[in-house]
């Protein structure tokens, strides 16, 4: 449900304009890509209206989609 979800973590790769994200630190060698996220047009920004944890911020795709990740 909506509110619920939790958080994962993903070791992450950028390689030109895609971000793979990847379940262990050899993903990318063992092309074991669980996702991939395009960033051409996207937008990074602080994520200030989150509290709950620090350090967050929002990527927004160009298609709509919005992630939050955590430094």
């Amino acid at each position: 449900p909506f509110g619920k979800r939790g958080w994962k973590l993903y070791y992450c790769t950028l390689c030109e304009l895609v971000l793979y994200l990847h379940k262990d630190e050899y993903g990318l060698r063992n092309d074991s890509v669980h996702n991939t996220i395009r960033i051409h047009h996207a937008l990074a920004t602080k994520a200030s209206d989150y509290t709950k944890k620090q350090h967050v911020f929002r990527l927004q795709t160009a298609d709509q989609a919005e992630y939050l990740f955590q430094t």
